[in-house]
């Protein structure tokens, strides 16, 4: 992209002024997939369409209603969509067989729409019966569902997606669990408890890591909240989100982790009649914070 958004300056916009421009190998791919291996994580791909794909389009401009398009400079929802056409279908398929030959993993994300509007507003779209925006987003998960199910993965896919495509083959990825945890056999919680880029500092105190998305999210909140979804047999786990669009270092990228995340992991992977929040607190203080200490580790004061 041409350059990047600098903060919250949308309006008017101000930029670095600093072009960006990167890209994986398969190699890079395959060395990063394997020094996570090591360390015992599993690498997800996530591919983004057909919205979200402002890179793609600037790249692929044929899929789209447009003759030139540009990687966008500043984060949010934008209402370029890719088209849902065969053409379409045939290039992520062979964008999903290239992801399955780099990671082993039995899965693969699939992420939302987002688009501005929940109703579209492109002529060309609205002849061909694509009113709102959730129908490009059914359009393009039915047709691809099956290349899933014959490739041996399991798509992991938001709400927002028709619920008719869900089967025991797939995982859904939720948004409003309380809402929804009933109607899916596999779920992964997803809401703002998760949203761990979120700060950790209420709104009227202002801090350097105060630029975020969202709102105030503490470690008592992150604990609590899980620890009520349980009881749900429907549910795999959760996602603990860290958009780094905010966050310019790895110290910050620490202090925002900790001590939500290990406050997330105990509610998961505990049983729960072993969970107590202030358990939990004294233990981080007596026991986690002296290990975080030695190995350098950042993290946040604030619980």
């Amino acid at each position: 992209r041409a350059e990047t958004i600098e903060g919250k300056n949308f309006n008017p916009f101000k930029g670095d002024g600093k072009e960006y421009f990167h890209f994986y190998t398969q190699e890079d791919i395959r060395e990063i997939v394997d020094y996570a291996k090591d360390r015992h994580i599993e690498i997800i791909p996530e591919i983004s369409f057909p919205g979200h794909a402002s890179a793609i389009l600037a790249a692929y401009p044929g899929l789209g209603g447009q003759k030139e398009y540009n990687v966008k400079t500043e984060w949010g929802e934008f209402d370029n969509y890719i088209y849902p056409t065969s053409e379409s279908l045939l290039f992520f398929k062979s964008v999903f067989n290239e992801l399955k030959g780099l990671f082993p993993s039995k899965y693969i994300q699939v992420s939302g729409l987002g688009a501005r509007s929940k109703y579209i507003e492109d002529k060309e779209l609205k002849n061909l019966g694509f009113q709102k925006t959730s129908d490009l987003d059914d359009f393009f998960i039915n047709n691809l569902k099956n290349w899933s199910e014959t490739s041996g993965k399991k798509m992991i896919i938001g709400d927002i997606a028709s619920v008719s495509v869900t089967s025991r083959s797939q995982v859904v990825l939720m948004a409003d669990i309380q809402k929804e945890s009933g109607k899916h056999k596999n779920v992964i919680i997803l809401d703002n408890q998760n949203f761990l880029d979120f700060s950790k500092y209420p709104t009227k105190k202002k801090d350097k890591d105060q630029i975020s998305f969202g709102g105030y999210l503490n470690t008592k909140d992150v604990y609590l909240y899980h620890r009520t979804f349980q009881k749900h047999s429907t549910i795999l786990g959760a996602e603990a989100t860290l958009r780094s669009d905010y966050i310019f270092s790895e110290e910050l990228a620490f202090k925002h982790l900790l001590p939500r995340l290990p406050a997330l992991s105990e509610v998961l992977w505990s049983n729960q009649d072993s969970l107590n929040w202030y358990s939990f607190k004294s233990r981080f203080n007596i026991n986690l914070k002296g290990k975080l200490d030695k190995r350098n580790y950042d993290y946040s004061p604030l619980f």
